[in-house]
């Protein structure tokens, strides 16, 4: 077998990515579990669907859900700012996790990861990708994280503890 020509994927990058996989399971994990307190079901019963369907549908359930409880408006406006937030974080994720990894056509301490859409006008995208980019978006989930937590004690929502400062 032929190898690719490209260089090695700097190891730092590697290691931020690793760690964004990490964190990025906490936030689907509380994300799962805001949409089991919207429905005020056991969350432990619903495990068998928040692990079976996807990140975007749980999402979409919870924006719908979320209107057939008595929600304060500002509560509601919350909500929907922290799925919109999740919904661009998934699709860094996405794009990271799906798109193709390469090193040819980019220096030293980058990478460039191809992702191709359909629903573009230019399906094959490269972004150029460092460990800089990796630890903002981590920032960004562990945020995000923090935030749906603290709104999920704040408003009496039960919800997994977990690591993380969880």
């Amino acid at each position: 077998m032929t190898e690719p020509k490209s260089r090695p994927i700097d190891p730092e990058i590697l290691q931020e990515l690793g760690q964004f996989v990490v964190f990025w399971g906490l936030l689907e994990g509380i994300v799962a579990d805001l949409f089991v307190a919207t429905i005020s079901s056991d969350i432990g019963n619903l495990f068998v669907v928040t692990k079976s369907v996807s990140a975007s549908t749980i999402s979409g359930w919870i924006r719908t859900t979320i209107n057939f409880r008595k929600t304060p408006e500002a509560a509601r406006e919350e909500v929907t700012s922290m799925l919109d937030e999740y919904d661009r974080l998934r699709g860094e994720r996405n794009a990271l996790i799906h798109g193709m990894w390469g090193t040819d056509k980019s220096g030293p301490g980058t990478v460039m990861v191809q992702t191709i859409r359909l629903d573009r006008a230019v399906p094959a995208v490269d972004t150029l990708i460092t460990a800089s980019d990796l630890r903002d978006l981590i920032d960004a989930t562990l945020g995000l994280y923090v935030r749906v937590r603290d709104f999920m004690g704040t408003n009496g929502l039960a919800h997994r503890t977990s690591g993380a400062g969880g």
